[in-house]
């Protein structure tokens, strides 16, 4: 048989329940006696979403020219590629989001400089030429795009001239930007 005051107790109980519900508390402590703490909690109704942490991180993955070069010489750190005499070459620099989030109107600029000491070490550029700018208009996570870059007047320089072309990608907070970067160092060469 339930005592009175146990009846009482558990009244008391329903009716604090109850009242904490309707008022929207997410915890309840319930006391009992020897000072025991009893916790129930009620399921929240709207969930949490997990926030995702945004990083930025767009690489430039590849360059490709057109027409090809005829002949690629690795030293001192870089690459120097030889062309047969052109007026115009394209540049096609392939660019790949590795971050999380979708990358929007980030200026991407082709530099070319022109050195007629033929000595270009990697980071040093001399007399700028020319430049072209482009904008990437929207890149996606794990999406990558090619961007088209089309220089002319080079016969001016063959033979004579060591050139190189410095691609940036300008993005603000990038991950790693050091992957923003890229240095392509060629000459013309006129055939004998």
């Amino acid at each position: 048989m339930i005592s009175k005051s146990t009846k009482i107790f558990s009244t008391l109980v329903i009716l604090l329940l109850a009242t904490n519900l309707t008022a929207g508390c997410s915890s309840i402590v319930l006391k009992t006696r020897g000072d025991r703490e009893e916790k129930k909690t009620k399921t929240n109704i709207s969930s949490k979403r997990q926030t995702k942490e945004i990083e930025h991180d767009l690489v430039i993955e590849k360059v490709d020219f057109s027409p090809a070069p005829t002949q690629r010489n690795t030293m001192d750190g870089y690459t120097d590629y030889f062309f047969d005499p052109v007026d115009e070459m394209e540049l096609m620099i392939s660019i790949i989001n590795r971050g999380t989030a979708t990358e929007r109107n980030t200026t991407v600029t082709v530099d070319l400089y022109e050195t007629e000491s033929g000595e270009l070490p990697p980071e040093v550029e001399e007399h700028k030429i020319s430049d072209e700018q482009k904008t990437l208009k929207k890149l996606a996570p794990r999406e990558s795009t090619t961007l088209a870059f089309k220089f002319s007047g080079l016969d001016n320089f063959a033979q004579s001239h060591h050139l190189a072309y410095l691609i940036k990608v300008e993005q603000a907070g990038d991950k790693k930007p050091q992957d923003n970067e890229f240095r392509v160092y060629f000459w013309l060469l006129l055939g004998e």
